[in-house]
């Protein structure tokens, strides 16, 4: 794609400009050229169809990456393009070339197929006023080395190999259909988390794995802190993964018992902050604890909203097979609250669009909203009947409403850190 008018450029990194964007992105992020250059060109990311840049007077000013990826949604699978690597050179920043390139980009994967963009922000209020709303915020709590609290005959504990791979894939898949959202880890994600400096423990029982547990160290209790030799290692965990509260246990002591570290912080979400309190007998941590540690957020924006709304109306065993009189609208807020998609709900349970200027009578019964309240909706992070207390959504009857809490009732939204682009 080609603007004239200010000499910008964008489209997909040619070949012989990879090193340039390379120095862009070391530059934003402050990583070592020389020392990233071959994982750069070995990362399968690097297709050059997933790597874009815009140029000004021929030069690269900013660049992103795009990860195909699988999220699940409220049971539904969405294709979806993760964005990672937004970069700029330093003079050139807060002149508006991100945003170019970002909201091109995203058009760019809606032609490509893709229904949703996620990312891992940096500024989470940029990317809001990009179109990216919040759906996964994590929680934490931190806490100390424990004595052992004794073994359970039942379940045995030992670090993974090689060939447990395909039990943790098969554990974590099953584990993401009952999630809200989730991104889905394919063997090559796993292969990484393996080769990576990430300790995988896992539990057996009866010579069956039955749970896991994936942690790694850093110095000190915050990340952000400068550390001296004094400073105690920290070990963060990442994920624990266990149908039966014996495995649950005996994961979470094997690690504070054998791991050596002395203060472990735990990142979780609040089903994961409950459960570990149930076990452990810990209190969930507070406002300010939870602060000082920092999150791990996750955001999405719909990029195709009559793909994404069809699947979540299909896949909802809730909704009627009857005739619905209900219309669903995506309200602008940019344009001046303009409706630019509507939608009827029919009686197979398929969701038809239109623009707005081809609508036949709108029915009495409507719910609208803008891209971030749909958005956060459909994922969970917030619920049908807390968008219609925030004012997020709007329903014009009672009967708009009640669809409106069938179609998106509470969930608990979280992706991990494993997870990041």
């Amino acid at each position: 794609m080609s603007e004239t008018a200010n000499e910008i450029d964008i489209s997909s990194v040619r070949k012989d400009e990879l090193e340039d964007m390379l120095r862009v992105l070391c530059t934003a992020f402050q990583m070592p050229f020389e020392s990233a250059l071959p994982i750069f060109l070995a990362d399968t990311n690097s297709l050059l169809d997933n790597k874009r840049v815009l140029r000004q007077d021929g030069k690269i000013v900013s660049c992103l990456t795009i990860i195909p990826a699988e999220c699940n949604v409220r049971g539904v699978s969405l294709r979806t393009a993760g964005i990672a690597g937004v970069a700029t050179r330093p003079d050139k920043r807060a002149q508006g070339y991100a945003s170019q390139l970002l909201r091109n980009t995203l058009a760019y994967c809606r032609d490509q197929g893709y229904e949703r963009a996620g990312l891992f922000p940096s500024k989470a209020d940029f990317y809001r006023k990009n179109g990216f709303a919040t759906v996964s915020r994590s929680q934490s709590t931190t806490f100390l080395s424990a004595s052992d609290s004794g073994l359970n005959n039942d379940v045995q504990v030992r670090m993974a190999i090689d060939s447990d791979l395909k039990y943790l894939q098969t554990m974590d898949r099953e584990s993401t259909l009952t999630k809200a959202v989730s991104l889905v880890r394919n063997e090559a994600k796993w292969q990484s988390i393996f080769s990576s400096s990430k300790r995988i423990l896992v539990a057996e029982s009866s010579d069956k794995i039955v749970g896991y547990l994936i942690y790694d160290f850093i110095l000190g209790q915050n990340t952000s802190i400068v550390c001296d030799s004094r400073t105690p290692l920290m070990a963060r965990i990442l994920e624990i993964e266990s149908p039966t509260e014996a495995a649950y246990s005996a994961l979470l002591n094997h690690c504070t018992v054998h791991s050596g570290a002395e203060h472990f912080h735990f990142i979780t979400d609040r089903t994961g902050i409950a459960r570990f309190r149930a076990v452990t007998g810990r209190a969930i941590p507070s406002e300010d604890e939870h602060a000082a540690v920092g999150e791990n957020e996750f955001m999405l924006t719909i990029l195709d909203f009559r793909a994404v709304i069809s699947k979540i109306i299909a896949g909802n065993a809730a909704i009627p097979a009857r005739s619905i009189s209900i219309t669903l609208e995506l309200i602008d807020n940019e344009k001046g609250n303009e409706c630019v998609v509507m939608g009827a709900l029919s009686e197979a349970k398929s969701f038809g669009t239109y623009q707005p200027e081809q609508a036949p009578d709108k029915p009495a019964s409507v719910i609208a909203g803008d891209m971030a309240a749909w958005t956060q909706v459909i994922a969970g992070y917030y619920d049908g009947s807390e968008t219609s207390n925030r004012g997020m959504l709007r329903s014009t009857s009672e009967g708009a409403a009640k669809i409106l809490k069938t179609l998106f009732p509470p969930e608990d939204p979280f992706i991990s850190m494993l997870d990041n682009f």
